[in-house]
């Protein structure tokens, strides 16, 4: 007979938010379906098992999958062949063929077990928890012994925070097999959320004795721990959780978290990126994520892990305030702060006074941009001006000749008539002669040369005296 590969529903944890949530989702468990009727169609069965079994551990679920489609069209009647083909599709990636299978396995044997288990986590899966909840309580009504239905349940129920009912099915799975770890884990979980963490650590202590290396306990421990304040030591049980489990993502987000508030960096990116690439809901871990390189100096990388979150409809609203303030703060990209802010108070209704006052200040800043941009014109221009008017003076000083040094002003001429009057024997007044006049004065020296336009010397009129008469009286 095949050890097929069901999925049953098991405890999980949601890590739509920082502060986590709780919802079944499905893991990978051994299961074997009941036993074939006896006949032709037994034998017939028997022969595809012991070729499948001949594939040794690496099972090609493809093969698997074409013998029993083969096997359900020569024997449509045979229960365990339609469950075993679920399995295959379910291993090969198709969810609606496997719950199709195990529908049909229903059909024919109502009371195989395995199918219903399987068929409720495919409905978990999909988010149709009713149909899963209906599934299990039908599994758990019929059937007394139907230890691992019960724990599924009790996850279930969990998830709603129906804890009494969790409580009671999770008891029932234990009296029924006292070591079954997936009900010690479920009541691990339950006693967290009751913040009940000395029963919480009981758990855990009796489930540890079973399986030293249970990821779930010590996933539930490391929580306790946190609460008691022993941040060390809680790492250090979250990390064996996740070791254990890779996509334990509630441990990951919890150490990553501490990380952060201890400035780990480094740590707290690797365990969100391994949240946002691996989770079904992969939102909150992108932003996150976003933070912690932000945190880091990795601007550019941190855009990135915002731009990831902003189509999801549960982290779009944070993706989008931390972008505005990305590009207000660190990238200076005003518009694009503008946006995503105005993004944001659009998704939350305009209920935000941070956001106002951050778009409050990049208008400010838009109008300061502009007032800059508007002098660094005028300052522009005022330069060009200033370097116009001195080509301009240079070149006129290019055009004139140069001052000599050795210039004197010209000499004085006589007044014209002046040698008539000294000719006569008129009294006249003497010009200096050339050597006296061809001396400036002191004053005059002090003065700078004339360049252009040099003043004329003006030449002093000698004033013509009146001719003389000769009066009566002047006769002897």
């Amino acid at each position: 007979m095949i050890r097929a590969g069901a999925v049953v529903l098991v405890a999980a944890t949601s890590i739509a938010c920082a502060s986590g949530g709780s919802t079944p989702t499905i893991e990978p468990v051994d299961r074997t379906p009941s036993a074939p009727s006896p006949g032709a169609a037994a034998d017939d069965f028997q022969a595809q098992v012991a070729a499948i079994k001949a594939m040794g551990p690496s099972v090609d679920w493809s093969e698997v999958a074409e013998r029993m489609r083969s096997f359900v069209e020569r024997h449509p009647r045979h229960a365990p062949a339609w469950y075993n083909l679920g399995v295959a599709h379910e291993r090969l990636g198709e969810p609606d063929a496997a719950a199709d299978a195990y529908r049909r396995a229903l059909a024919v044997d109502e009371g195989l077990r395995s199918a219903q288990l399987n068929l409720a986590s495919l409905a978990a899966g999909r988010g149709d928890r009713e149909e899963a909840r209906g599934l299990l309580e039908a599994v758990v009504e019929r059937d007394p012994t139907a230890v691992q239905a019960r724990v599924a349940l009790a996850s279930f129920r969990l998830s709603q925070e129906a804890y009494d009912d969790a409580e009671k099915l999770a008891k029932e799975a234990l009296a029924r097999e006292p070591e079954n770890l997936s009900a010690y884990c479920v009541l691990s979980r339950l006693y967290l959320s009751k913040k009940a963490y000395r029963r919480a650590r009981l758990v855990v202590a009796q489930g540890l004795k079973i399986e030293p290396s249970a990821p779930c306990l010590h996933f539930a421990l490391g929580r306790v721990l946190l609460v008691e304040k022993d941040t060390a030591s809680a790492l250090v049980a979250l990390e064996r959780a996740v070791q254990g489990n890779p996509k334990l993502f509630e441990a990951r987000f919890l150490i990553a978290e501490t990380s952060m508030g201890y400035k780990a960096f480094e740590r707290a990116i690797r365990h969100f990126r391994a949240v946002a690439e691996n989770s079904p809901r992969p939102g909150s871990a992108w932003v996150n994520l976003g933070v912690a390189y932000k945190a880091s100096g990795r601007f550019d990388e941190a855009e990135k892990a915002y731009l990831a979150a902003v189509d999801d409809p549960q982290a779009a609203p944070a993706a989008d305030y931390n972008l505005g303030v990305l590009y207000l703060r660190h990238l200076e990209r005003l518009e694009d702060a503008e946006r995503h802010l105005q993004r944001f108070v659009k998704r939350v209704d305009g209920d935000d006074e941070d956001a106002y006052q951050l778009l409050a200040e990049i208008d400010q800043m838009k109008r300061f941009k502009e007032q800059e941009a508007e002098m660094a014109k005028e300052a522009a221009r005022q330069q060009e001006v200033e370097r116009k008017v001195a080509a301009e003076a240079a070149a006129r000083a290019a055009e004139s000749p140069p001052a000599s040094e050795d210039t004197v002003e010209p000499a004085a001429t006589a007044a014209p008539g002046a040698g008539a009057h000294a000719a006569n024997g008129a009294q006249t007044t003497t010009a200096p002669n050339a050597e006296t006049k061809a001396q400036p004065t002191e004053k005059a020296a002090k003065k700078p040369a004339r360049t252009s336009k040099s003043r004329k010397t003006k030449t002093k009129k000698t004033k013509k005296p009146p001719p003389k008469v000769l009066e009566p009286d002047d006769f002897e």
